[in-house]
Order: C-alpha cells, then structure tokens, then sequence
C-alpha cells in the first residue's frame, strides 16, 4: 500500500512539504509585497506567508513547554505571520523574513505569557457571583 507521504508529520509538527517550499528571492518578495499592498491581492499575501512558514516552525520549538499545544503555538505564529504580511512594506529594503520573525515570535512569546498568567475572575459580575452561589449551595442568599 503507497503511503501518503504529503500528511505526514514530522515530531515538531511540520510537514515534510514545509521544507520543500523553496524560498522566494528578494525581487519575488518585492513583488508579492506590491501585489498585496496596492491591491490586496489575497493570492500574493498567501504565497508570501506560505512561502515562510517554517519561521512559525523554527520559532514554536522554542516554546515548547511554555504550557501551550503544538496546534496553538503554531496557531499563534501564523497569527502573527500573517500580520507580517499585513504590515510589510516592500519599500524599505528589509526582507519579508527578517521582517516577519519579529512578529511571529512577538505572537507566540505573548500566546506563551498568557498561558502563564493566571487569569482573573470577576467575582463582583452578579452572574457570575449568582452561579457561584448556587455552586456553593446558596451560602450566601440562604437566610
């Protein structure tokens, strides 16, 4: 039986397809970077982001045992390749990965804080104060 080689995955989660993608050259970025800034072509965005998915890999490894699932960490750094994308400016000279690592880590290390931190409870919300209420046997409303 031929084995689909293109579904499966590697331990840290990424396709072999992920390193196949060959890289865009400096012009190629350009371009694409024009296409989706002056006309919002979906496709270029796509293949910019596409063609640097591996920064999302390489940068999920680190964060590995931050309290966060392989499936959120890259999850979050797509997030954040994404809004790489959306704020790259081809003028200045910089390439799209030197540009997009920043907010890829920026996305999955704030992803990372969060997991950390424990999240506050509204206590004074009535809703909330009404179902912990009744989830203590009506301590506080019982006379």
């Amino acid at each position: 039986m031929k084995s689909n080689r293109s579904s499966a995955t590697t331990h840290d989660g990424a396709t072999p397809h992920d390193r196949s993608i060959p890289a865009l050259s400096a012009d190629a970025e350009k371009t694409l970077g024009y296409r989706w800034r002056d006309r919002h072509d979906i496709a270029a965005a796509h293949r910019l982001a596409g063609c640097h998915r591996h920064l999302v890999v390489d940068a999920a490894r680190q964060y590995r045992d931050c309290g966060l699932s392989w499936d959120d960490l890259t999850a979050e750094g797509q997030f954040g390749l994404m809004r790489a994308v959306c704020h790259f400016d081809p003028d200045h000279g910089i390439r799209f990965a030197s540009f997009a690592e920043r907010w890829v880590r920026a996305a999955i290390r704030q992803a990372a804080r969060s997991a950390r931190r424990p999240h506050p409870v509204m206590v004074g919300h009535p809703a909330l104060r009404r179902s912990i209420d009744y989830a203590h046997g009506g301590l506080h409303g019982s006379a």
